[in-house]
């Protein structure tokens, strides 16, 4: 079984794209529209990595990071934004992310 890979991004186009980079990989893909959903499908099972976007209506990618460094402190998250600023991309390390991706991104990059 490969192992899982979610992805969290409100823009259905790049949960699209990057899911199917990471399936042609050979990545088992779960793709959330929203933090809330990854955050409650936590409880059933724990995916080898997360992609999460940084703004996105309701819970934010930084909250999500957050979130997942006290429920899954070893799981590995890759956050994404197509506003990189200084701050943010500091937050996201200081919470924990394992990388930083700025939108546009190329899918060999991922």
């Amino acid at each position: 079984m490969p192992e899982t890979v979610w992805i969290v991004d409100d823009d259905r186009a790049i949960r699209f794209v990057l899911g199917e980079a990471l399936r042609e990989a050979g990545f088992g893909v779960r793709a959330f529209e929203d933090a809330d959903a990854l955050i409650a499908a936590l409880g059933a099972e724990q995916p080898a990595l997360v992609f999460t976007d940084v703004r996105m209506p309701g819970l934010g990618g930084l909250k999500v990071l957050e979130r997942l460094s006290m429920q899954a402190p070893s799981l590995p998250v890759i956050v994404m934004s197509a506003f990189t600023d200084v701050a943010t991309t500091a937050a996201a390390y200081r919470h924990g992310a394992f990388d930083y991706l700025p939108k546009p991104f190329d899918l060999d990059q991922a």
